[in-house]
Formats: C-alpha cells, structure tokens, sequence
C-alpha cells in the first residue's frame, strides 16, 4: 500500500523502496515456483481461491505465483522483463582437445589438409596476379615444399602462396571454424566468377595438432613483414614479428612432431601420404632429401638452378620410383631454413606429384600413352588398359570420370574386405575415398579409375560424405551406364579385346545381369556362351535368336559341370537331331542369371532337362509309333520301375531321345 502522506517525499521513497523489494521477491518466488512446477505434473485449476481448504499446496503456490504477477504489472507500472542475447562460450582448451582428437579418425590426414590450404594459397596469388602481375615479383615459382629436419625434428610445409598480415593470421588461425577459402570463395562469387578452392570449414589446420605438440606459422604476404604465429593447442597462440630465411611470400607451417611421430621425417613415408591424399594437387609437391654426395670433380651447385621443375613439366611425365627421382642441387645460400648438418650429403628437391590429374583435360588433349600412365599410377598394374571412358557430367550435380577397365581380374576380386586399387573419389581433386559401396555396385569391382565432384558435400574432417545419398545415386547411374557403352563398344569393335575381357571378368557381368534390373536386358546382349552350333567359339543370345527357324519359340540351354559332359548328354542329341541349337551354361553362377533372365528378344528361355519341357513342333513331322509297340514298351517301363523302386519316381515313354535308350531327369 501507499505508505506516507500527500507530498511525504520520505514516504514516497519509502514506498519506491518497498515495491522494489517486492518486485524483486516476486521475480524470486516465481523462479523458485517454476522450479518446483516442472518436478511435478500439470494440472488445470478453476473456481478455487488461495484460501480454500480444498486448495492444494501446488495449487496455492501457482495462485500466490498468478497474484504476485498481477500486483507486480498493477504497481510497476511499465516495468516489464526484458529479454537479454547472450554468446556461446567454450573452454578452448577443451574445444581444441575435441577438433584435434574427435574430428579425424586417421592422423596421416594432416599432411593432406596442410597441402590443401597451401594449394589454395597458391590458387589466391594466381587469382589476384591477374589484376594485379607484381605480386608474383617476389616469388614467381608457386609450388608447395615438404621439409623433414630429423636434427630438430620439425617438419615444415612451405608454400609460395599469397601469405598472412597479423591480422589474417588472427583470423583464420587464432579464430576457429573460420575459413578464408570459404571467404574467398563467397566473395568470388559476388564478382559472378568462381575458382575451385578446397577448405570449406576452417578447421583443417588444427589436424597439425595430431602429429605436433607444438607448432609455428612463419608467413608473409606482399612485400609485408614476416609474422609468427605459435600456440602448443592449449587455449592461447601468439604473433609476434619474425625473420624467416628466404621467405619472399607465402606460408611456411613448421610442426614440432610429437616423439611418436617421428616416422614422418621419413621421405619414403611422406612420398606415400602425398601419394595417397594429394597426388593431383595442381601445383608441384617437392621434397627434400639428402642424396648420395657428389663425385669427385662435380660441383654441387652445377646440376640445376634452386627452384623445383615447373607444373608444366611435373606434368609431363609418370611419377618415377625413388630411386630414378630427379634430384635438384641446393645452393649454399638457398631459400629454405637451414637444417642441422648431419653428413656430407647433398640435399636435393624431388617432386612428387609428377602424374597429372588428367581427367580434369578434354579427352581430345589426351593421348594413349598419357592414359597407359595414368593406369599405372593409379592402379599399380605393370600393364597398360584394356579399354577406358573419360567422360564428364553437368546437371543435377556435376561430375568427371576416368574409368579402365584392366587386362587381368585381380585375386581379390570378390573379396570385398581386402579389394584394392578401386574407384578413387576425389573432391575438388583430393583424395576422400577409395571404397564408396554406394558409388559403384559390386560387379563393378573391376572397375579402376577415378571420380571427381564439386558438388559433394564432405564432413568436417573430409574424410567421408556428409548425408548426400541421392547424389551418390545419381553419380552411381551415371558410371554404369558409361561402362555398359564402354563394354558394348568393346563387344562391337573386332580387335579381340572382347573376349580378353569376357575371359578375365564375366562372373562380374553375370553378377550384374542378377542385380541390375534396370540394365537387365543391355547386360544380357554382352554374355557369351558355347553352344551346339557355335563350333570352338562362343556365340551371344543375338546371335543365337538371328538362328532361330521359325516355329522355334524358346531359347534352348543345358547346365552342367563343363562343356564335354553337357555336350555328351542324350537330351540334346534330340534337340541337335531336329536342327535346335542349345547353348552350354556350366559356369555356376550361370543358373542364377537363368533365374533373373526369364527372356531375351522376346524368346522364353527353357533348360532342356526339365521334366515338362515341350519342344517346338519341326518341319517334316514326327515318327509314328503303333499301339502293339506302345503296349510293349509300357510293359518294359513298368518293369524298369519295379526293378528301381523308390530309386526313381517314374518310369515314362519320351521322344525327347534319338540315339541313346534312357535318360535321367529331375523330379517334377
């Protein structure tokens, strides 16, 4: 209530006082009351007041609750709640602790996420050197170098890229999720232009934490100072100003590796990782070795200028074997830092992304031995393709492919769990998997190759797709439909190069005419088989139906255990002795493909040894046998069963025979 007279300014104040207590002891009651309501059930109240006794205590509290609110809105007037916006807050530490340990499953991925970031740089200083030609000055070899230091046990990723100021370095490195390429890109796109850069996400270069407990980022852009940026992962970095040897522009990551890592300092290790994840990064990958120390009389500076062979020439060869690398001289005075000096022997540069991502290229620019060597690479075959398609895809996603098919079926070829050297697929050309069961069906196995995609959107950790079924679906149809034209226009060529390939892989069609309804009928066109008529050679069902005579209604075929015994069985002497052609099926799957393949050109499929077989009327009649003869070999059936017994289920009359006197068939 109002509390002192007209004019009492003290009890005015009093009375201000008092409300604000109240307002405040209301606030508190209906937070403690809310509490208390939601550990109970709801239930709805009328017609009773906060004396009632029928009133219940829960109920009492939510009138004393309802009440309080009307007297806090009656006597405050405009008072009301205001909403507040509050940020998210995290304990770095913790959340560095999750991206570094719970984002990737495999460590050996830092090495392809710190060469992705450092070919997007160098993708961004080709892009601004279009507008602006000086800033390659500095630096115009743009490559990416790997640098093992086993004395300080650092390894550095160095890249000739457009380069950080501090506050870049704050923002993609010292800000977490924050992209720049993602950045980039957006900006691109406001300019209705686009570049294919890499990193989405902005967590990639955390994945260095894996492999390093500590690590620093020398960088520079322009004609700018040199920045380092450093922080061991634990919920602080630092920049400061620096000096890098040679650093002109660009990035240079140096990884101090943790104890257990130490195998990264391997060059064979770190030729395999770029093999596996950054093989068609567009612009050279070289590392340094130490090579065997120069003859006597042979400078070591005299083999080869500093810089690594340039993307035009990486890409004009296969990638060589460690041993044949070429190996470029360092100068003494060279524009890396300099390593601990361990022995006498000469460091030397070797690219090792040599093989270019080819199907990237119109076909037209390609040639047979750029292919043959693409094969290789990718497949690890010593011998060169039976047959390729090189195709590309734009519409409801967009996709390139370069498909072989190999000369040899592998020894794994059914095992899925150990299958190797398969269908790649790559993002933006990195490597993301080599085993996508939705990509390819399983009678593709053969299939080698690769398949890269703009449009698939990737996890975090880029190490698998992220909810894009209906893509891999439409990308799934595409491939087998290039290869169905890839094995009709090897059926259709008279090279040979048909039946190789039947010889190595036609379990694999088989399979394909059992679990591709939708290409059921294409798939059946490519089979072979050996026949009655077609002499040492195997005949396809089209040809076999061009044979057909004119009353024949059914495609004729035997199964069995090879071909000798189904060519010995009597009932195809029947079938042979009317003119019928009957194809030989003694492969073992060839029974389950019987049982998807009802038909062919219209023309029923029948197995000949079938009880209830009904064969085609012929030209010319049937011999005629007389009822005495009927009677007595009825009589001589009757007796062949008595004989038998519960050996057989019957004994019956058939003209389904011509030379031999019996034959055995299954049970109906």
């Amino acid at each position: 209530g109002y509390v002192g007279g007209e004019g009492d300014a003290g009890g005015t104040s009093r009375w201000h006082a008092m409300m604000r207590t109240t307002f405040v002891l209301a606030i508190l009651l209906v937070s403690a009351l809310g509490m208390q309501q939601r550990k109970s059930s709801t239930y709805r109240m009328a017609g009773q007041s906060l004396e009632s006794p029928q009133t219940a205590p829960y109920q009492r509290q939510r009138l004393m609750k309802s009440s309080l609110l009307r007297a806090c809105r009656l006597r405050g007037g405009n008072a009301q709640q205001q909403g507040e916006t509050f940020e998210f807050k995290a304990e770095i530490a913790q959340l560095m602790s999750l991206i570094v340990n719970a984002f990737y499953s495999n460590k050996d991925v830092f090495l392809r996420e710190l060469i992705s970031n450092a070919a997007d740089a160098i993708d961004k200083v080709r892009h601004e050197s279009l507008t602006n030609p000086a800033i390659l000055e500095a630096e115009p070899d743009l490559h990416i170098s790997l640098i093992p230091d086993a004395g300080a046990k650092t390894l550095t990723v160095w890249d000739t890229g457009v380069g950080m100021t501090k506050e870049e370095l704050q923002q993609n490195l010292g800000t977490i999720a924050h992209s720049g390429t993602k950045a980039f890109m957006e900006a691109m796109r406001k300019g209705e232009a686009e570049l294919p850069l890499i990193g989405q996400f902005g967590v990639g270069f955390y994945s260095a934490f894996l492999v390093a407990d500590y690590v620093e980022v020398f960088s520079r852009r322009g004609e700018g100072d040199v920045f380092r940026w450093a922080s061991d992962a634990k919920g602080s970095y630092s920049i400061e100003l620096a000096d890098f040897e040679g650093l002109k522009r660009g990035t240079a990551v140096v990884l101090h590796l943790k104890e257990d890592q130490l195998d990264l300092l391997n060059p064979q290790t770190l030729r395999e990782l770029v093999k596996t994840h950054s093989q068609f990064v567009t612009h050279p990958i070289r590392l340094r070795q130490a090579t065997a120390p120069a003859t006597p009389g042979t400078e070591a500076g005299e083999s080869a200028p500093s810089s690594p062979p340039s993307a035009e020439a990486a890409a004009a060869g296969v990638e060589p074997p460690l041993s044949d690398v070429s190996v470029e001289d360092v100068p003494a005075e060279g524009n890396t830092p300099t390593p601990s000096d361990q022995t006498a022997a000469v460091e030397g540069w070797a690219v090792l992304n040599q093989q270019p991502p080819i199907w990237m290229q119109p076909p037209s620019e390609l040639t047979h031995a750029e292919y043959a060597a693409f094969y290789k690479a990718i497949s690890g075959d010593f011998d060169e393709h039976l047959a390729l398609k090189h195709f590309s895809v734009e519409g409801q996603i967009g996709m390139r492919a370069l498909l072989f098919i190999p000369k040899r079926a592998p020894f794994d070829a059914f095992e899925r769990e150990t299958r190797s050297n398969q269908l790649r697929l790559y993002v933006r050309r990195v490597y993301v998997a080599e085993r996508v069961e939705q990509l390819c069906p399983e009678w593709l196995s053969f299939i080698r190759g690769v398949v890269d995609s703009d449009d698939l959107p990737l996890n975090v950790s880029r190490e698998m797709l992220q909810q894009s079924n209906k893509l891999l679906k439409i990308m799934r149809r595409n491939i087998v439909k290039k290869v169905i034209e890839m094995l009709t226009e090897l059926a259709d060529s008279d090279d040979g190069r048909y039946q190789v390939f039947y010889t190595q892989f036609s379990k694999n069609l088989k399979l394909g005419v059992y679990e591709e309804e939708t290409h059921r009928v294409k798939l059946a066109g490519l089979l072979r088989f050996s026949s009655s008529m077609s002499g040492g050679n195997q005949t396809s069902l089209s040809e076999y139906v061009s044979r057909m005579g004119a009353n024949q209604s059914k495609i004729y075929y035997i199964a069995g255990e090879s071909e000798a015994s189904v060519r010995a069985s009597p009932f195809v002497e029947a079938l042979t002795s009317r003119g019928l052609e009957v194809l030989f099926m003694v492969d073992p799957i060839d029974e389950y493909v019987m049982q998807s393949l009802r038909e062919f050109d219209g023309k029923a499929f029948a197995c000949i040894t079938t009880a209830n077989l009904q064969l085609d009327p012929v030209d010319g009649g049937s011999a005629t046998v007389s009822k005495e003869e009927q009677s007595r070999l009825q009589a001589l059936c009757n007796m062949t069963k008595q004989v038998l017994g519960n050996l057989v289920q019957n004994v019956v009359l058939s003209s389904r025979l011509f030379y031999s006197p019996r034959g055995l068939l299954p049970p109906q």
